[in-house]
């Protein structure tokens, strides 16, 4: 079962280019990239990540930490607890500048592999995300067949985080 959050939503539509669904069990796209680079994604793309692209995109380390630090409390209604925020800004300061500056830089979008889909996808997105606004599940919805929505309320863009509980439950549904 591939599992993509946020960006990961084009890694898993990179690999059913690539490989197609034959080898793997199921879907799950939360709050997932649908494509990038184009005139959908200048709409659907929000300003919980946009507004901090040229910090989370400089070569300053300063101003790529706070960039950084901004993108990571954007991401849900509810705040992480310091310890949270600081291992998340950790691992995500690991990814330079240059890197970022390439997922960035690419143009996506769906080539029909999607809509090939045969194994079971569930589309994961909370009502108040501002990072990937939720109108961008539709993309996923519209080109997957027999794809299940699950819209969280009141979340943003890290339903595992806000509703660990529930996300759970429905990931373990899905895999089973």
């Amino acid at each position: 079962v591939l599992v993509g959050w946020s960006y990961g939503g084009l890694v898993i539509s990179n690999y059913l280019q690539q490989y197609g669904d034959d080898s793997i069990g199921g879907l799950n796209f939360v709050a997932g990239v649908a494509t990038l680079g184009t005139e959908a994604a200048s709409r659907l793309i929000g300003p919980g990540i946009m507004d901090l692209a040229p910090g989370l995109l400089s070569e300053d380390l300063a101003e790529n930490i706070a960039a950084t630090r901004q993108l990571i409390l954007n991401c849900s209604v509810k705040p992480p607890s310091p310890d949270d925020l600081e291992m998340t800004l950790a691992y995500n300061m690991m990814a330079p500048p240059n890197v970022r500056n390439w997922m960035f830089a690419r143009t996506e979008t769906f080539d029909g592999a999607e809509t090939k889909v045969k194994v079971p996808t569930l589309v994961t997105q909370g009502t108040l995300d501002t990072v990937i606004l939720p109108e961008m599940a539709d993309l996923f919805m519209n080109a997957i067949p027999n794809a299940q929505k699950s819209i969280y309320e009141g979340i943003g863009h890290a339903p595992f985080m806000e509703n660990t509980e529930r996300f759970n439950r429905e990931l373990g549904e899905l895999a089973r």
